[in-house]
């Protein structure tokens, strides 16, 4: 825990530097039994960079190793895939992509290269590139494409992985006008996605089931694989497929989308309280299927679509979620990209489902993989609070959902204020619990009506041990 009288910011602290560091430091064992060893009040005294050599070699390995950031070239390698912003390099065993991300490079497949640039951390990656073609027409090495359509949610390989699948090609333009391409694969939860593909080549291919040939790059957010394209091809055949098979949406969702994959003439039609359009076609389409918000607090919607061709029928179920009666906070919100924080100090904002709520002393620690917010300090007493920006419907009750709790740190009952206003000046009433405890507590309103706010309060003595004294996941304001 960085000290406030530094007069270096360890914010600008880079990786493999150098420093000399005072503080009071702390041993403690938590409840597990494991060992920590933290030093608080933290004075950075002295920083010095690392120094990073250049690396110059004929091995994709060493250049891969040259370490995040480092300057580095790549000799002799050959071009075994090209795309609108990259080229896949290859030493005859390992493959390394050099990645522009402003322009397409200048080189063919075949091209004997000397590369320089930086290294990268992630998927082995030069950033930064500039190519010096040494011939043309170097051989590249002879690759067989392994089908992984059937494995595609499993599949695991490594950059220059040669591999093909067969799934239905789509096009996506953004704001800015920047197109991008995507395959649906029959079965499976991943997409593929083609890395800055040339939009000439899939020219006749966007809303068809085609063969995909290409490089393996990487996986990214866990859901798109990438490749960079070499081959695309008509699925030889009658085909027709349907997906998503089952949807299931929100109480207040009004439509939603089905695709088709087929080269037939197909129709579509739906169940009561369900519309389609369009309700025939020939070839691939999407269906948009429209009903109804479901107002019932009670019992689900289920609609179907029967989509049919010479081939067969599929059925595709719908399932629209009662209307809740409570609203839900749930971390990260969707305002996380805005209210990232680091420290058990600050205030920030989060939003749901149309409400907003502003947070004090709550860590949620820049979104790094927390999908909860923890409060309490290790070296110093704090208050922390969660408080509805703008009025409430009527609410009977606020449950807060409590993943871990460190006992005996509460200077006081965790209390929920309700209030008139916004500044919770015109106090309603103070609802308290005797304790926190790990699961769902529930703080109980006296006299439910609308217009209201509400802030929880948690008044904390220092742990002297470790941060976080408590972990809460979820908030659900019960109406």
């Amino acid at each position: 825990e960085a000290s406030p009288d530094n007069k270096i910011d360890f914010a600008t602290v880079k990786a493999d530097a150098t420093v000399t560091v005072s503080g009071v430091y702390y041993k403690y064992t938590n409840s597990s039994g494991k060992v920590y060893h933290e030093m608080v009040d933290a004075i950075l005294e002295e920083y010095k960079e690392a120094v990073i050599e250049d690396v110059e070699s004929e091995k994709v390995a060493d250049i891969v190793a040259a370490g995040s950031g480092a300057g580095v070239v790549l000799k002799n390698a050959v071009v075994a895939a090209v795309s609108e912003r990259s080229a896949l390099l290859t030493d005859g065993t390992d493959y390394i992509l050099a990645y522009d991300g402003a322009k397409a490079p200048a080189v063919q497949i075949g091209d004997k290269v000397n590369v320089s640039g930086k290294a990268y951390s992630g998927t082995p990656q030069i950033t930064e590139p500039v190519f010096t073609v040494i011939s043309a027409g170097a051989p590249v090495p002879a690759v067989t494409a392994t089908d992984i359509t059937s494995t595609f949610d499993s599949f695991s390989g490594t950059v220059g992985d040669y591999v093909k699948f067969t799934g239905t090609l789509t096009e996506t333009t953004n704001a800015s006008g920047s197109k991008y391409y995507n395959v649906a694969v029959d079965g499976a939860t991943r997409i593929g996605s083609l890395q800055n593909p040339s939009a000439t080549a899939l020219a006749g291919f966007v809303d068809t089931k085609c063969v995909i040939e290409g490089y393996y790059l990487y996986i990214a957010s866990s859901k798109y694989l990438y490749v960079i394209l070499t081959k695309v091809s008509p699925l030889e055949g009658d085909y027709f497929t349907v997906n998503p098979t089952a949807i299931d949406v929100t109480a207040s969702t009004t439509s939603t989308v089905i695709n088709v994959s087929t080269n037939q003439a197909w129709t579509a039609t739906a169940s009561d309280g369900f519309t389609v359009s369009p309700a025939s076609g020939t070839g691939s389409a999407q269906i948009t299927v429209s009903f109804a918000a479901n107002d019932d607090t009670e019992n689900a919607k289920t609609g179907t679509v029967k989509v049919s061709s010479s081939l067969g029928e599929q059925t595709v179920t719908i399932t629209q979620q009662a209307k809740s009666t409570s609203i839900v906070l749930t971390f990260p919100d969707e305002n996380s990209e805005s209210n990232k924080v680091g420290s058990y100090e600050k205030t920030w904002t989060a939003k749901m489902n149309g409400y907003e709520y502003s947070i004090t002393a709550f860590n949620n620690n820049n979104w790094s993989n927390w999908t909860y917010i923890k409060a309490g300090r290790k070296s110093a007493e704090s208050v922390a609070t969660i408080a509805t920006v703008s009025a409430m419907p009527a609410v009977k009750a606020v449950t807060v959902t409590v993943d871990k709790y460190t006992s005996g740190k509460l200077k006081s009952k965790p209390a929920l204020v309700v209030a008139n206003d916004a500044s919770f000046s015109d106090v309603v009433e103070t609802v308290t619990v005797d304790d926190l405890a790990q699961g769902d507590v529930t703080w109980n309103v006296t006299a439910p009506k609308a217009g209201l706010y509400y802030k929880l309060v948690f008044d904390f003595d220092k742990d002297g041990n470790a941060n976080g004294i408590v972990q809460i996941s979820k908030l659900t304001f019960v109406q």
